[in-house]
């Protein structure tokens, strides 16, 4: 890897990537968008058809998007990160990044679903079911509502945004499947389906167990919370990996996704849910030795190439969330961010999708790629500036 980014201007970094964004309005494509297309919509029914034309223009090098009607469009997941990151960066002392912070909560405030939750804008497939457009799922809905939390707690968000917290933590809670799992269950994705996904389970968990601490909610979450983190902190194998669900399709490992699982069950053992500290140490020594290996991080065991920049935005900000178990994890997360500024960084200060040696997939992804990578480098900047 190159030089630390203790050594760069991070801070700097992670600001041109939120002018990217800015210049764009947050809006911006996604990898699993292209059944927006009106020319998808024979296929959307579909299960097949509809996963071949997802995963088709996902992996194609060039955007074909605008050529087959795809539109830019708002995400909150990438609202999400970005109010996180701004706040790692000092929005509540900073009037600048303040002001932008509280443009975004109230974006956030007025995107969720009348029923309570948080979406993705466009309708999307998987081998196991489809959702459409704006359908509330388990994982959007967490990550808007830890970043509504960190900006209340921050004081950069007003206390009626407690309101729509309580409203997805219900949805979570009331509409999602709960796939029996061990002693405990998971979570299912989306109310449409009965998959049961760790990460996402745990997300869903770890997000009811902050929001059962508010005025307001159900006593009832938090034992929710437990059954589903025991149910995933027992699935781990001896190795210290989890599996991505419980499906015999989603018996893989990869590298962000366990970098969810670890920081969810390190977020729900210190709200006091379920003492996970053995499962973590484990899974977080099965994930420095798989991972953090070659250029950038590998995506799945044994594969390094190509490395996914969503993948290193997730390592940064997992390497700084266990600086207390691993002292080393603040300079790793500073190679890697050196690493991907200088490979896998653009001229106009964004990232590419995927690095290979001698070649990338440079498609601007800002959901997938660009709010991940200014929520990692803010994460690091605050970190620096703190030491």
């Amino acid at each position: 890897m190159s030089a630390s980014a203790g050594e760069r201007p991070v801070r700097a970094d992670a600001l041109g990537v939120l002018r990217w964004m800015e210049q764009r309005q947050f809006r911006g494509v996604d990898p699993f968008d292209a059944l927006s297309s009106p020319l998808a919509a024979p296929l959307r029914p579909l299960r097949w058809p509809a996963v071949a034309w997802v995963q088709i223009h996902r992996r194609l090098p060039l955007d074909l998007r605008p050529l087959i009607g795809v539109r830019p469009h708002t995400n909150p997941k990438a609202l999400s990160l970005t109010v996180q990151g701004l706040l790692d960066l000092g929005a509540p002392e900073d009037p600048a990044l303040r002001t932008r912070a509280e443009d975004l909560v109230r974006r956030l405030v007025d995107l969720a679903d009348p029923g309570g939750g948080w979406g993705y804008p466009f309708p999307w497939a998987n081998r196991h079911f489809r959702a459409a457009a704006g359908m509330p799922s388990s994982v959007v809905t967490a990550f808007v509502g830890h970043a509504l939390l960190d900006a209340r707690q921050a004081g950069v968000a007003p206390e009626s945004v407690d309101e729509s917290v309580l409203a997805g933590a219900g949805f979570l809670a009331t509409h999602l499947g709960r796939v029996p799992c061990g002693d405990g269950f998971l979570f299912s994705y989306t109310p449409a389906d009965s998959r049961g996904v760790h990460n996402a389970s745990l997300l869903a968990a770890s997000f009811l167990a902050r929001a059962g601490r508010l005025e307001g909610a159900d006593p009832d979450w938090t034992a929710a919370a437990r059954a589903a983190a025991v149910a995933t902190r027992d699935a781990q194998r001896p190795d210290g990996s989890w599996p991505y669900g419980t499906s015999r399709r989603d018996d893989f490992v990869d590298s962000f996704h366990t970098g969810y699982v670890l920081e969810a069950l390190r977020r729900l053992d210190q709200l006091g849910v379920l003492d996970s500290s053995d499962a973590v140490d484990a899974g977080l020594a099965y994930w420095r030795a798989t991972f953090l290996t070659g250029s950038g991080v590998a995506h799945r065991p044994g594969v390094p190439h190509p490395v996914d920049l969503h993948a290193v935005a997730q390592a940064i900000l997992t390497c700084l969330q266990f600086e207390d178990r691993w002292p080393g994890g603040p300079d790793t997360a500073s190679e890697l961010a050196a690493w991907a500024v200088e490979h896998a960084r653009g001229p106009d200060g964004a990232f590419d999708y995927l690095w290979r040696p001698g070649r990338s997939n440079k498609v601007r992804y800002l959901r997938w790629v660009q709010a991940w990578m200014f929520r990692a480098l803010s994460a690091l900047a605050g970190r620096l500036n703190a030491g």
